[in-house]
């Protein structure tokens, strides 16, 4: 049950984050209170999530960094932030 999108670091417009969050909806019965959006670029990933109004986890392993992330010029903060995805999986993996 794993839907992926690649938007070639671009950041999708206001309607086609609707387009695929109710794309996620009709498909698997979630809702966006349900959907964590995992992504590694504040001003696309995290920046997504947040206008279709899911959760976010920046994985630090990509693109932007620890130092861009605290920087006072930065205006995305996502909800929760990683090293790296394998951190993540651990952490679902002790609480179920």
């Amino acid at each position: 049950m794993c839907e992926c999108f690649k938007c070639n670091n671009k950041p999708y417009s206001p309607r086609q984050v609707f387009q695929i969050l109710t794309f996620l909806h009709d498909r698997f019965g979630i809702t966006t209170s349900q959907i964590c959006m995992v992504g590694d670029r504040l001003d696309t990933d995290i920046l997504f999530g947040q206008n279709g109004g899911c959760k976010t986890l920046l994985v630090l392993s990509g693109v932007t960094s620890l130092q861009t992330l605290q920087s006072p010029d930065n205006s995305i903060q996502p909800d929760f932030y990683t090293n790296q995805i394998s951190d993540f999986l651990t952490l679902k993996a002790a609480t179920v």
